[in-house]
């Protein structure tokens, strides 16, 4: 899950924007998170999903519709059509993989014995299963130099340890919904912030009243769903 979640990630950037990469897996992340939740699937404690938490989480899909009303500025180009679509679906899958990755990874921890080992698991999982893939799409690209970049560019696998390490040890406190909730509120202020002043890379898109709205409907929804 975790491989599928960095592969969406870098792929989605480029297509969709940092804000958009990081708003349309929130709306999968909820779905996955509050049907873990209401099943205890995965071994995590069961928790009956209310009305009020299904309530929320159509709020987040408004707002996450009101953003995307600058699709064609955030977009390359003016081209709004099935491929923009495709893009925006594999963002929601991907939402979904991480808040799988969560629950297994909270449930693995109990088992390890502590969130650390439980992350040292999944992050050699992912890198054996990755380096699959690389052998059987294209081995050359494993003696391809990279090339010179900023430094900022090496963080991922930091940023990404520290992730998994975060939901190992929440999951079991917390719960799933509850801890993608909370990931949520930082990927929706740092997605912006990046994609505001052109961070990392990202297409510099600087905010107006119809992202501002539907950023704050996103939040408001994502409260909904952990307090309702």
């Amino acid at each position: 899950m975790g491989s599928f979640f960095v592969l969406g990630n870098i792929l989605l950037f480029p297509k969709l924007g940092a804000v958009q990469t990081v708003v349309l897996p929130i709306l999968g992340q909820i779905i996955m998170g509050l049907s873990i939740d209401h099943f205890g699937l995965f071994h995590s404690p069961q928790t009956q999903v209310s009305a009020m938490r299904v309530l929320g989480a159509l709020v987040v899909l408004a707002g996450i519709v009101v953003t995307l009303g600058m699709g064609r500025k955030s977009v390359t180009g003016d081209a709004e059509g099935a491929e923009v679509w495709l893009y925006r679906l594999i963002g929601v899958g991907v939402g979904m993989c991480s808040s799988v990755q969560a629950a297994v990874n909270g449930y693995l921890g109990t088992i390890a014995g502590s969130s650390l080992h439980a992350a040292e698991i999944n992050l050699a999982v992912g890198a054996v299963l990755l380096l699959v893939a690389v052998l059987l799409t294209s081995p050359k690209q494993l003696t391809r130099k990279v090339q010179p970049g900023p430094w900022w560019m090496w963080l991922g696998g930091v940023v990404g340890a520290i992730f998994v390490i975060g939901g190992a040890t929440l999951v079991p406190i917390l719960g799933t919904a509850t801890t993608v909730i909370a990931f949520n509120a930082g990927t929706i202020v740092g997605g912006q912030v990046m994609e505001s002043v052109g961070a990392f890379g990202a297409r510099k898109t600087p905010i107006d009243a119809t992202r501002a709205l539907g950023l704050a409907v996103i939040i408001a929804g994502v409260l909904a769903v952990r307090l309702l």
